[in-house]
């Protein structure tokens, strides 16, 4: 990615920048809001802190960059090859990886039995799984294709992923007053949810309330953090919370931002989903999809989900 941006910025210049300024600018608002932040809050933790606060808005800075200067590249042929890449790797995953018991003292979650693909974590790999289910919902693409990923969705025992796309697949068929469509959905849906296995232990369990209790703790911490510095924040991304892979995030995407950014941050986020909602005809139903998915788990800001997400709008956008 470092490659084609620093080539396509020698080829283009600042063009793009100015174009995407035009159409988009809160985003500009808010990467600089959160750098702000930062630097306010830089005398309250050590240089390794910062350091990696800086590079975690590093990274936001350089997705968006890299979207902006391929904006008039990419084709439906390349999120096509995601698509079936994606497929490949989550199969081989389920058969000849099925957890991750082996990482369990980095701070993975094993994950025993379920669908977790190259993402090895449930939640996004459901996210994933659910945006590819959408754009081939919409493309109207064979139904085989659908099917599979209705079936990876299931696979992830994500009762939040359910949920969701459950109340985004009612709201893509009400308002296209195709409820019986709906309906048949979820026939198919409960269908395949009887027949998955569901014998490999508590994480599979649909009823299982222990996942249910972390994220409450998970929530009352950040919002603890939130209350020390409710107006800008502490800064992105200063989180720190013990050792592992996500001891730099809370399971909520608005909840980090809240933290990080305080109610201005919060604020200048809610503005960006909001004008992405407008980008096309079909934005709406992924931004929906993600919303209400990132209020369970940091979806929104997870680099695969912003990277598929950049792809499927910027296709949708021709």
């Amino acid at each position: 990615m470092a490659i084609v941006l620093a080539v396509s910025f020698f080829k283009y210049r600042f063009k793009p920048l100015s174009l995407s300024w035009n159409k988009i600018r809160l985003v500009y608002f808010f990467l600089g809001y959160l750098l702000l932040s930062f630097l306010i809050n830089i005398p309250q933790y050590g240089w390794q802190r910062n350091l990696v606060g800086f590079l975690y808005w590093g990274r936001l800075l350089f997705y968006w960059l890299f979207f902006v200067y391929i904006y008039r590249h990419i084709t439906k042929k390349h999120l096509f090859v995601f698509i079936w890449l994606t497929v490949t790797s989550s199969l081989v995953q389920f058969f000849l990886y099925p957890n991750l018991r082996n990482l369990i003292y980095l701070g993975w979650d094993p994950h025993y039995h379920r669908l977790f693909g190259v993402f090895f974590d449930t939640s996004v790999a459901a996210a994933v799984y659910g945006l590819i289910f959408l754009y081939l919902l919409i493309i109207n693409t064979n139904l085989i294709t659908i099917v599979i990923y209705l079936v990876f969705i299931i696979l992830t025992y994500s009762r939040s992923a359910y949920i969701v796309l459950f109340v985004t697949m009612f709201y893509y068929f009400f308002s296209r007053r195709q409820l019986k469509l709906f309906i048949t959905g979820v026939f198919i849906f409960l269908t395949i949810l009887i027949f998955i296995p569901t014998n490999f232990g508590r994480g599979v369990g649909l009823t299982r309330v222990f996942s249910i209790e972390s994220r409450l703790a998970d929530y009352h911490e950040a919002i603890s953090v939130w209350t020390k510095n409710p107006l800008i924040g502490i800064g992105y991304n200063h989180i720190k919370r013990g050792q592992g892979h996500a001891s730099s995030g809370y399971s909520s995407s608005f909840l980090i931002i809240l933290v990080t950014g305080g109610i201005i941050g919060l604020a200048l986020f809610g503005a960006i989903l909001y004008r992405l909602l407008l980008f096309n005809k079909q934005a709406a139903l992924y931004v929906v999809f993600l919303v209400l998915m990132s209020f369970t788990d940091n979806i929104l800001l997870h680099p695969f989900i912003m990277f598929l997400l950049g792809l499927i709008l910027l296709v949708g956008d021709r």
